[in-house]
């Protein structure tokens, strides 16, 4: 743990030097289409795969929401598994630099699983600390450590995603995220309004 905020305070400091003033600062209102695999651990067969949609909105200079809904599925020996995740977040953004902001949110997660008749629910919050910064007009990227608990469960995840804009509206993206249980790739779509 010591290592990954070290890591991320590390980031920070790099992309928040004077070679990178003339970027603007990140985008905050969006929205987002992306497909996505998880490399489960302890498993070669299952990898589900699937689509994600996210949107993000700043309500105030320095408040916003998010939200996310992801649908993974995979057919294991005539087994069909299907994850479903909702998230809602809201957070507090804070410009260490023109080009640099840190942040912090805290949400609610919905997790739906079903293997073939057999389905579960959960419900958890999540807790989440970030930077987001402009590496140059084109490059914005993202670093951050979630903590998530349903009831006696909980986790933590690491997530680093990057995205090149192709002009002010239009981005295209790549993310990995990793946790106990696996890995998680993806690469996105976004629209900047």
């Amino acid at each position: 743990m010591k290592t990954t905020l070290a890591s991320l305070l590390l980031i920070t400091a790099t992309i928040s030097s004077p070679a990178v003033l003339a970027a603007e600062s990140p985008d905050w209102n969006f929205v987002e289409g992306s497909l996505e695999k998880f490399d489960i651990d302890d498993t070669d067969e299952l990898a589900p795969f699937g689509f994600g949609l996210k949107g993000s909105y700043l309500l105030t200079d320095n408040i916003f929401i998010d939200g996310k809904y992801r649908f993974l599925t995979d057919d294991v020996d005539g087994s069909d598994f299907d994850i479903t995740n909702f998230d809602i977040n809201i957070g507090y953004r804070y410009g260490i630099t023109r080009t640099t902001d840190i942040y912090g949110s805290i949400g609610r997660r919905s997790i739906n699983v079903e293997v073939n008749d057999f389905e579960a629910d959960d419900d958890g919050t999540v807790y989440k600390v970030g930077t987001r910064a402009r590496l140059s007009d084109e490059i914005e990227v993202d670093a951050s450590l979630a903590h998530e608990r349903f009831g006696d469960f909980s986790d933590n995840t690491l997530s680093l995603s990057g995205h090149y804009y192709l002009n002010e509206q239009l981005a295209l993206g790549a993310g990995v995220s990793t946790n106990d249980d696996g890995e998680q790739l993806s690469v996105s779509v976004r629209y900047s309004f």
